[in-house]
């Protein structure tokens, strides 16, 4: 009341200034506390993707690593492949009676083991046709004014990403209108159809099945596998083969071959229950 010198308690709460919760600041107070949440939470996701990629950068570093540290334990010297070939062809020329020195280049060349063991065969079948029918017995070589002994040479280089292994002689050279003649005979072709083969084309006639070129005198015309074999053998690996010829100046075969066919790159895909990569 207002006796005693008291004020009414009415007139001392109008005096003083209260905070009025409502629906919306109480609404307000929530989404201010939720945003803070939702800042939290992004800030522990940016942290944890931060770590993810982190560790994906050194798993990547650790597969390369291990990638290169298997592949350099696989890769052997071209030179263990060259060495019997040495012996094998210095025999054929005996055999033949004609005089052939062979020429090693770049057997420090290093390519996977098992390249190494699948171009064996092909590699010795273009060195023993090289020596057989390609590279002239002495008196011819003589009479074109050649040197008397013959020289097959064995080149491998490296070029960026892959390995070049050549076999190249100085014999006759393929000639592009007997291979024609051949193939025509052979019923590869008709008349009309050898007649339109330009002698790229003709020079690719070695590399079909069942080919042979044994009535011509070329650097192809051999015994034992195919030149179809071959090119087959080559382009399992991944590789290519290329011949370049000259009439009476030689023939070079060249193969391009991967690195390494240990490792390779693949996307791994299942559908259902099948996994095919």
């Amino acid at each position: 009341s207002g006796h005693d010198g008291f004020a009414p308690v009415s007139a001392l709460f109008e005096e003083l200034e209260f905070d009025r919760y409502d629906d919306f600041n109480i609404l307000s107070r929530r989404v201010a506390e939720v945003s803070a949440d939702v800042g939290e939470v992004q800030a522990q996701l940016a942290s944890l993707v931060r770590t993810i990629r982190e560790d994906a950068a050194q798993v990547q570093r650790l597969t390369w690593s291990l990638r290169g540290e298997i592949t350099r334990s696989r890769m052997v010297r071209i030179g263990t492949l060259f060495g019997p070939f040495l012996r094998r062809i210095r025999a054929i020329a005996a055999d033949t009676g004609k005089s052939v020195d062979v020429q090693v280049v770049g057997e420090g060349v290093e390519l996977d083991n098992t390249i190494i063991e699948q171009i064996a065969d092909p590699l010795l079948h273009l060195a023993q046709n090289a020596v057989f029918h390609g590279i002239e017995p002495e008196a011819e070589r003589t009479a074109q004014g050649k040197p008397a002994r013959g020289t097959l040479v064995l080149r491998a280089y490296q070029e960026g990403g892959a390995v070049y292994v050549e076999v190249e002689d100085g014999g006759r050279g393929l000639d592009a209108d007997r291979l024609r003649a051949s193939a025509t005979r052979a019923g590869f072709l008709d008349g009309p159809g050898a007649a339109r083969l330009s002698d790229r084309e003709a020079l690719d006639l070695i590399f079909l099945p069942g080919f042979s070129t044994a009535e011509v005198a070329t650097s192809v015309a051999g015994r034992g596998i195919g030149m179809d074999v071959v090119r087959t053998n080559v382009l399992r690996l991944g590789g290519e083969i290329d011949v370049e010829t000259e009439i009476g100046v030689g023939t070079r075969f060249t193969l391009k071959l991967p690195l390494t066919v240990l490792i390779g790159h693949a996307l791994a895909i299942r559908v259902g229950k099948t996994e095919l990569a």
